[in-house]
């Protein structure tokens, strides 16, 4: 019976770990497929390359970096700038651990030929760290705390996998994720090998060696986990206190030796191959190369690592606090720490530790109070290093999550383990931590799902939607994407720009009125990073009472939100990226736009937004009615396939700039048709087919702003070319159609891929509504 206990909770285990490896590696192919790649498809990758080739430079400057005069001014070197690699003496290096091109991307191209991706290395590195967690953590449940509720394992188990933030390096899985999980992979491997080097007979010290091993190669992985190496101390005093026990004060001498060599040694000559390599690249044993990163600033000029950052920054790793949602996910991600301490609750179990070693007696409890110490010390040591480090990122903080909350694993375990005879703290114990457990996995698939270009998990969103809904149906609330303001404009309204609505939770979307004259104005919208755009200019007499409906995409519920029960995706991402302003019905300006993420608590009516140049509204507003959620007019969605009619009013130019009129696709497989501004008077349409190049139109003389002017595109699928007419002329002839793409890619006034042209169109840009003799 017990052996079928064990091969149950064993395949328990290794269906939790397959389930744990499919959604990483699901997540990672939301970007690509590609797992292995002829040449090398990352930094690891041409690492592990010039490796073969017998070097440990990357590649060779380009000739004209070599020519600057100072390399590291970010005004020089841009034309050359390559993403966080390292320059010096003419050579491009990488300042990140050469241990994970050694343990996998190397031997990889040699035993098959081809590379890994970096995608697939953090993948594979991940699933590996969660096996390594889970043996770790089962083999001290077994040694030690047998009495553990096979519940705190199956709570420890998923907290490990989807609730301790790791799920960060899933998006990009670029190749510093792959360092750092390979890191936390050795990390786990020195404190496998110290429970092996603590509960074995023979050979105990070969098992600390091999520890002292894993240890070092984890700060050559990764330099800042060096005071983690701290992890191997309580180790080593056991087992120099059992080598004194066993050879008495006689050999006192001898006794210390033994286990401080087997610890000692192996780290200390790992670090001065680390120290020979180091100066064989940068001329210093202690630089690896972040003093020259290519990082948009000069690095040269920072203290990048002080102990006068510490305080500030240990309190923004356990304590601070992000912008909040009220829907899925719940969170807004930004660049700097979460609370640990706070937003990932799970982590306090961390002191209930004690309670393991208390039910413990003989030598027992000394090895596992030593190893809850080595688990602390991973976390401290990570903490400490981290938040001396200029920088206190998110990404970062990963490396003190993962050790914490394994750590934290353990003490759930001992609790359960040191409570069983108390029935009611067990089922006390279940409730609370089913909880923390939830919290930490909601804020890790949270944060991780509104990273920046994070795809859409519309079925997650919508099962973490579902409470949320349920309570606003409770409370009335009304699903809306537009707001109508009754409204009275000032009387003698001063020459400036009053704010009427302003939402976002972390960067902010605004509606604003801005007075030409004193019978006269213009609606507009802000957007943080886009910049502004301003409808055709309205009457305001004084006194008279006017019905303004702004419709905002980000005014609505989300995409998984079940108020959109039965709606088309199509349906749903046009209305999430339509900008609609109307005043009395009257139409003033209707686009496309892109909008920061916003919930119902994060709007402001009437106010003062966080873009100073805004005043507060200086009229009055007399009611605020959200109307019902509904669709919004039919764009002609037949683009690229079908034709395509819009007017431009070409206001807002400025000589050299390029705004984008209409995008479809990606970068790779998309279309965008921009203007450029030559002159005051004269402009020039450009069309981007992909990366197979561009196609200009002759310069045209439009001298006038404010007339809107017809742009047509018409693909001919007979005669397979695409002919872009402006004012009804012909301009460009293209022999070939625009790539197929869906509706929802398709976008009027703003870019969505890096291109050659501004993120918004200056002027102000009319769809023709789709009609009966247009596809839709």
């Amino acid at each position: 019976m017990i052996r079928l206990r064990l091969y149950l909770q064993l395949a328990l285990l290794c269906g939790a770990v397959a389930l744990a490896s499919w959604l990483y590696f699901w997540w990672v192919g939301q970007q690509t497929l590609q797992w292995f790649m002829p040449g090398p498809s990352g930094y690891n990758g041409e690492y592990a390359q010039a490796l073969l080739k017998g070097q440990l430079h990357l590649r060779e400057a380009p000739e004209g970096m070599l020519k600057l005069e100072d390399p590291y001014d970010p005004a020089q070197y841009s034309p050359f700038y390559t993403f966080d690699l390292s320059y010096y003496q003419g050579r491009i290096y990488s300042y990140f651990g050469v241990v994970p091109p050694l343990l996998l991307f190397l031997p990889w191209r040699l035993l098959t030929g081809v590379y890994p991706t970096d995608q697939f290395g953090t993948g594979l590195f991940m699933t590996l760290g969660l096996v390594l967690s889970l043996i770790l953590l089962a083999g001290i449940r077994r040694r030690f705390l047998p009495n553990s509720p096979a519940w705190t394992v199956a709570l420890a188990v998923v907290v490990l996998a989807v609730g301790n933030q790791s799920l960060l390096l899933f998006w990009p899985p670029y190749y510093c994720q792959t360092v750092q999980s390979a890191a936390r992979c050795l990390q786990l491997a020195a404190l496998i090998a110290s429970v092996l080097a603590l509960t074995s007979r023979r050979p105990s010290l070969v098992w600390f060696s091999l520890a002292s091993v894993a240890t070092g190669l984890m700060v050559c992985t990764r330099p800042s986990f060096v005071l983690a190496s701290s992890l191997l101390v309580p180790i080593w005093l056991v087992l120099n206190r059992r080598a004194l026990e066993t050879r008495g004060p006689d050999s006192a001498l001898r006794s210390a030796i033994r286990p401080l060599a087997a610890g000692l040694l192996p780290i200390t000559l790992i670090a001065l191959a680390q120290m020979a390599f180091n100066f064989a690249r940068f001329d210093s044993p202690v630089e690896f190369g972040t003093t020259y990163q290519q990082f948009g600033i000069d690095l040269r000029t920072i203290t990048q690592f002080s102990p006068a950052y510490m305080p500030a920054h240990i309190l923004v790793h356990l304590f601070s606090m992000p912008e909040f949602l009220r829907y899925f996910p719940f969170l807004v991600y930004d660049e700097p720490s979460l609370g640990a301490l706070i937003l990932l609750p799970f982590s306090w179990f961390l002191l209930l530790l004690p309670f393991g070693w208390r039910t413990l007696a003989g030598p027992d409890r000394g090895i596992l109070r030593a190893l809850a110490f080595a688990l602390v010390l991973a976390a401290v040591g990570n903490l400490v290093m981290l938040s001396g480090y200029y920088l206190a990122l998110l990404r970062h903080q990963v490396d003190i999550v993962l050790p914490l909350t394994l750590a934290a694993a353990v003490g759930l375990i001992a609790t359960g383990h040191a409570w069983q005879p108390h029935p009611w703290r067990r089922r006390a114990l279940a409730v609370g931590a089913t909880f923390l457990v939830a919290a930490n996995v909601t804020v890790t698939v949270g944060t991780a799902a509104s990273y920046p270009n994070q795809a859409e998990l519309p079925r997650v969103a919508a099962f973490f939607n579902q409470p949320v809904y349920l309570w606003e149906k409770i409370m009335g609330q009304t699903f809306t994407n537009t707001l109508r303001l009754t409204l009275t404009f000032p009387t003698a309204p001063a020459d400036s720009t009053e704010e009427l609505l302003s939402l976002g939770a972390d960067k902010i979307d605004a509606v604003f009125v801005r007075y030409l004259d004193s019978n006269r104005a213009s609606l507009g919208f802000f957007h943080t990073e886009l910049g502004a755009i301003e409808s055709r200019p309205f009457a305001v007499p004084p006194g008279v009472v006017r019905n303004v409906d702004i419709t905002l995409g980000s005014l609505s519920p989300p995409t998984g939100h079940p108020a959109f029960s039965g709606w088309s995706r199509s349906s749903i991402d046009q209305l999430h990226r339509r900008l609609r302003l109307t005043i009395d019905g009257k139409l003033l300006l209707d686009q496309d736009m892109l909008f920061h993420t916003a919930s119902p608590g994060n709007r402001s009516i009437g106010g003062i937004a966080k873009k100073p140049a805004f005043a507060k509204f200086s009229g009055a507003i007399s009611h605020v009615s959200p109307l019902p959620l509904q669709t919004v007019p039919p764009r002609p969605t037949a683009w690229p396939q079908g034709p395509v009619h819009f007017d431009a009013v070409f206001a807002n130019r400025r000589v050299g700039r390029s705004d984008p009129l209409v995008v479809s696709g990606t970068r790779i497989n998309g279309d965008l048709l921009w203007v450029t501004y030559l002159d005051e008077t004269r402009v020039q349409f450009v069309f981007d087919h992909g990366l197979t190049g561009q196609t200009k139109s002759t310069p045209m003389v439009v001298p006038d702003t404010t007339t809107p002017h017809r742009i047509e595109i018409r693909p001919d699928a007979a005669a397979s070319l695409t002919v872009i007419a402006f004012d009804g002329a012909p301009i460009i002839t293209l022999p070939f159609l625009p790539f197929p793409a869906p509706a929802e890619s398709v976008f009027f006034g703003i870019q969505t891929f890096p291109a050659a042209c501004e993120p918004i169109f200056g002027g102000r840009l009319e769809v023709v509504p789709a009609t009966a003799s247009q596809p839709r």
